[in-house]
């Protein structure tokens, strides 16, 4: 009899530990586990092209696998940009090399700063911002000058 007791008691034991173990979660509190789902998505920035002529214009090209207009305006202003100078920053959702071609070697002005005939998809423009000699910014969504399209809209300038 002692001996079945004793059985049982281990028997108790050891199921309470399993069902311990499998079931931590259920210990946090409901606002604890929500926050844990919303784990903000790190945004990818890459420079894969970078051009600065003689009068200090800059071109910027850059990788994103974001499309969220905040954040990459956000990260353009980022960019350096001389007084009384141009600053481009275009962005873009692919790396290959047959649709975005680098353009720091460039010494001319279109294809080293504008990026002509240096994207040649267009589709994978996902916006360009410029900041002009004068400081004004504008942000053109889905092109820009370096594919001619998209609306361009002035920012304000913070």
């Amino acid at each position: 009899m002692k001996k079945k007791i004793l059985i049982g008691i281990v028997a108790v034991i050891i199921a309470g530990i399993f069902v311990g173990c499998g079931n931590e979660s259920s210990n946090n509190p409901p606002e604890q586990e929500s926050s844990k789902k919303e784990v903000k998505k790190e945004i990818t920035f890459e420079e894969i092209g970078y051009n600065k002529d003689s009068d200090k214009n800059r071109s910027f090209i850059v990788y994103t696998d974001t499309e969220d207009n905040d954040e990459l305006i956000k990260y353009a202003r980022t960019k350096a940009w001389t007084e009384r100078r141009l600053t481009y920053v275009t962005f873009v959702n692919s790396k290959d090399p047959s649709k975005v071609h680098e353009n720091t070697l460039y010494q001319d002005f279109e294809r080293g700063i504008m990026l002509e005939g240096i994207i040649t998809d267009k589709d994978i423009v996902v916006g360009t911002f410029r900041k002009t000699p004068n400081g004004n910014e504008f942000w053109t969504e889905k092109g820009g000058f370096s594919v001619g399209t998209g609306e361009e809209v002035q920012l304000e300038t913070k």
